[in-house]
This record gives structure tokens, sequence and C-alpha cells, in this order.
């Protein structure tokens, strides 16, 4: 029942964000992304706001790790449901001793994740309607 449940909230968080223009269909490859000074592995079916994201991240992953900006490739946009108010990332949050917690009630959250690689090595992003997207250094 749960997974039953996760499906259709990706489901209606997927068609949500086609609707808003977050992201585009398959068929609706008239505005190809425009050229990025990053490479992009596979298919990036992103609207303005996605792209804004990917590029937010790939400028924050040259600030963190001093790579240039050239060695840097786009290899994955995923629309996510967390499950809980981590964003899939306790560690980002210092939060292994609520998670302890018998109290602790975790709380599903609508997000996404941007997978990035440079010299060898994935970076993942994680990001959310709540919250400002951050290098999730331990997913």
């Amino acid at each position: 029942m749960k997974s039953l449940l996760r499906n259709l909230i990706l489901l209606s968080t997927f068609l949500m964000l086609l609707g808003c223009g977050l992201i585009q269909s398959a068929e609706d490859e008239s505005s190809d992304v425009p050229e990025r000074p990053y490479a992009i592995e596979g298919e990036l079916l992103a609207g303005p706001t996605v792209l804004n994201w990917v590029d937010s991240a790939v400028d924050d992953l040259v600030k963190e790790t001093g790579t240039n900006i050239e060695d840097v490739v786009f290899t994955q946009f995923e629309i996510m449901v967390w499950p809980d108010q981590f964003y899939g990332c306790p560690s980002h949050f210092d939060a292994e001793e609520m998670l302890e917690d018998e109290e602790f009630e975790p709380i599903p959250k609508e997000g996404y994740r941007i997978v990035l690689q440079a010299e060898g090595e994935d970076f993942f992003y994680h990001g959310g309607e709540e919250i400002e997207q951050f290098l999730c250094q331990k997913p």
C-alpha cells in the first residue's frame, strides 16, 4: 500500500511539474536545451526552473571542489518523494539523534535530486519545495 501511495505521489508531482512548465515532455523537443559550459550526458528534458537548479548545482560544485566547469558532467535529474524531512540526506541535518528518538515521525517531502560527475566521482544535490538545494555528502 505504501508503494502504491508513493507511486501516486510521484505521478502527481510529475504531472504538476509538467503542467507548470518546470519540465517538458519528450514530445516538446522544439525548445532544445541551450548550450551549457558543462557536459550533458543523456537527455535533459527540463524547463527553465529545472535548468536553473542544474546550473546552480554546477556552479556550487565548481566552487566547492575547484573543478573546471568544462569537466563537470550532468548525468541525471530525478523527481523524488523523500521518505522524511531530511530530503534523503540525514547527515546534512545532523539528524542521527532525531532518527533514534522513538517519537520521531517521518514526514514525506516532495523534491528532486540532481546527479553530477566530476573527476570520476558522483555528486548528489538534493532540493525541494520547502528547502534550498544542497550538496548531499553522504546520500
